[in-house]
């Protein structure tokens, strides 16, 4: 952490932000890269869960609730994985930005 205090406003974030961003251009290609992929993998998975909720009129109820139950499966540790995923490259932009030692992973 720096030894100051200060206040900082958004336009002091931006500013660091914009600093890091410059100085590491390959790390923010490759958050800019995961966040585009996490949004068109989200998009198919609504698109594929759409087609589930289609047929779910042609199967029986216990075929429902397997689906159901899968589909809860995976969005949860599809949703785990892109949460710890998103805060060790934030942890690692973070004490890139700090100056600090990064955790390696």
């Amino acid at each position: 952490m720096t030894a100051r205090q200060e206040t900082h406003s958004f336009a002091s974030g931006l500013r660091v932000g914009i600093r890091s961003v410059r100085a590491h251009p390959f790390l923010a290609g490759v958050v800019l890269a995961a966040t585009l992929s996490q949004g068109t993998l989200q998009g198919l998975i609504v698109w594929a869960l759409r087609g589930v909720l289609l047929t779910f009129g042609q199967w029986s109820a216990g075929a429902r609730l397997v689906a159901l139950g899968a589909a809860a499966a995976t969005n949860l540790a599809r949703r785990l994985l892109e949460t710890v995923s998103g805060r060790l490259w934030t942890y690692q932009m973070g004490a890139r930005t700090e100056r600090l030692q990064p955790v390696q992973v």
